[in-house]
Formats: C-alpha cells, sequence, structure tokens
C-alpha cells in the first residue's frame, strides 16, 4: 500500500462488493434513484440499476435561473451511476438520464444489451435508448431565530463545545498526514491530506495501476469514523475527505456512516 494512503487508514477492514448481476438475453431495465440533495446546496445523483459495467450515459440538468449543464456517467461494476454537481442556487433541477446510441456503447455492453439495443426491455426505451427523469430540490437555508430560553442556549454552547472537541480530536489523528476544518453551518467536518504520495496515488488509482481495495480500507475507516461523530454528536454530521490537488472536489463524503460520494465509483 503507498504511504499516502496507510498514513490516513484508521482500520485494516476490508469491505466486501456485491457482484453485478449476470447479462441475460432480454434485460428488463429497472432503474431506482437514490439521488439526494446534500451540504444544501449540491446534488448526489445516484441511479441503481441492473445494467452492464461501463454502460454510457449523459444527463442533462435544467432549473433555477435558467441553468442547464449536460454530464456524462458510466454504470460501475455494482450498476450505480454517480455523479455530483455543487454549488447550485434555491430552486427546482429536473435531471434527464440518456444511454448513448447501442452503436457508441462498448463491445462488451453491446453484448448484454444487443446491437441495437434489442434486448432491452421495459418503459421508456426507444431506439435502444434508455430515458430516466427525476426532479430535486434545492431548498433555501431556514435560519433559526435565537432563543432566549437560558436552558437552550446554554445547550447551544454545550453542542459548539461538543464539536470543537471532536474538531480536535480528529486534527491530533491527523495531525502528521493533513489538516481538520469544521463548518458548523454545514455541519461538515474535512479532512485535507497534505502528504505528497496522497496525489500520486490517486493518480495510480484512477489509472488503474494501484489496487482498489486499498481504497475501500480507507472507505471503511471514514465510515467509521462518521458513525463515531454521530455516536457523539448525533445524526446529520458530515464527513468529508477533500481532494488535495483541487480542495474545491471531494474524494469521499459519507454522512451517518453511509456513503453519499465516492470518486472511485467512476473509475471501477
Amino acid at each position: 500500500m503507498k504511504k499516502g494512503l496507510l498514513a490516513i487508514v484508521a482500520s485494516l477492514l476490508l469491505i466486501s462488493l456485491p457482484l453485478n448481476a449476470h447479462a441475460a438475453e432480454n434485460l428488463t431495465v429497472e432503474i431506482q434513484s437514490e439521488s439526494k440533495v446534500v451540504k444544501d446546496d449540491d446534488l448526489k445523483l445516484k441511479l441503481h440499476t441492473n445494467l452492464p459495467k461501463k454502460m454510457k450515459f449523459y444527463a442533462t440538468i435544467t432549473g433555477a435561473n435558467d441553468y442547464e449543464k449536460e454530464i456524462k456517467a458510466k454504470i460501475d461494476k455494482d450498476g450505480d451511476l454517480y455523479k455530483k454537481v455543487k454549488n447550485l442556487n434555491v430552486g427546482k433541477y429536473t435531471i434527464t438520464y440518456k444511454s448513448y446510441k447501442p452503436k457508441k456503447q462498448p463491445k462488451k455492453v453491446k453484448k448484454v444489451i444487443g446491437k441495437n439495443g434489442g434486448y432491452l426491455k421495459g418503459d421508456n426505451i426507444k431506439n435502444g435508448v434508455i430515458t430516466f427523469t427525476e426532479t430535486l430540490e434545492v431548498k433555501e437555508l431556514i435560519k433559526e431565530a435565537p432563543s432566549t430560553d437560558k436552558d437552550a442556549s446554554a445547550s447551544d454552547i454545550d453542542k459548539e463545545t461538543q464539536e470543537l472537541a471532536m474538531k480536535i480530536i480528529l486534527a491530533d489523528n491527523f495531525s502528521k498526514t493533513g489538516t481538520v476544518e469544521f463548518n458548523a453551518k454545514l455541519k461538515a467536518y474535512s479532512v485535507t491530506p497534505t502528504e505528497p504520495e496522497m496525489l500520486l496515488a490517486i493518480t495510480q488509482l484512477q489509472s488503474g495501476e494501484l489496487d482498489p481495495a486499498n481504497w475501500d480500507t480507507i472507505v471503511k475507516s471514514f465510515k467509521n469514523m462518521s458513525e463515531s461523530v454521530k455516536e457523539n454528536l448525533g445524526s446529520g454530521y458530515f464527513v468529508e475527505l477533500v481532494n488535495p490537488a483541487n480542495t474545491e472536489n471531494s474524494l469521499l463524503i459519507i454522512q451517518d456512516g453511509v456513503v453519499f460520494y465516492d470518486f472511485m465509483d467512476e473509475y471501477r
């Protein structure tokens, strides 16, 4: 395991990954949305499907203030499609997913869906192209009025003290490998790796030069850390691993022990 990855691992437990479904001659398409709004103004797009690995899709996002954006994504080995869209204005957003035409899909995908998509069965399929639409809403953050109750004020102070204490604990754990920040508004603890080896390891993970099991170990460790935060502070707190190459982006986002975003899903 590379030094940059080894340094931030809190445990050596590996997570097991379910096997992708075997292809059948006729494939009745199943799509279940698990998309959510995270960090108040980010969309975490996730579709769980029974479609083959590396099947290509694009999605058009339209919404508030004439917003329009097109993104590309591929089905991973577990049949999931992941993508994250950040910093959106308040309002409703419509996401329309469409699969690429069969002739533009990889050879292995064509074997599953048929040369012209003829094996695909179900609603919203036309000429071998799958279409799926969903709507998400980014809501305005409601600020609570200051409480005049002395007990409530004392409780707020106590919570702030606990949050600060948790930051100190995390900062101490990562003192040699990264920095820790806490955003009280978003209830988010962010860890930014500082070791140069981490940059190389991320590149090698993306290119397939490094075994993904190394990354899975880190994910397991951060899930444990998230669950510990929940036990001590309550639910609703995020734990984020920031991309050291571009601190505007995340490598991993977990809330209450549940993975919301994992950058490696796009490379498996």
